[in-house]
């Protein structure tokens, strides 16, 4: 009986012959696929947002990623002072910026 199954598992391995592009050719197709659609458009949004973050100044509004509202005070080396609230500044990392709001001054220029 196992006899029976050792051949018959051999057998089914040799018979299968396909070779190993033949089963690398789709797994490329697929990385490739999900890089174009996936990869490649979310590192460019992190590159923008980046470039967006490090180019802010004073009075620039923004949105920290708690989804705290604030008015930058003044930029340090990779930190920001948010003016939160009368009388309230708190100093915030870069990555803690999630979005930039349009500053008032520019809306009405």
């Amino acid at each position: 009986m196992t006899h029976t199954l050792l051949a018959q598992a051999a057998g089914a391995a040799g018979g299968a012959g396909g070779s190993i592009l033949s089963m690398l050719i789709p797994l490329v197709f697929m990385f490739g696929f999900m890089y174009l659609l996936v990869i490649r458009p979310q590192n460019k949004k992190q590159e923008e947002h980046r470039k967006a973050v490090s180019a802010l100044k004073k009075d620039s509004r923004i949105i920290l990623e708690g989804g705290i509202y604030g008015t930058i005070e003044a930029v340090e080396d990779g930190k920001f002072q948010v003016k939160i609230a009368e009388k309230t500044i708190v100093t915030v990392d870069q990555s803690a910026v999630r979005a930039i709001l349009a500053n008032d001054t520019a809306a009405k220029a």
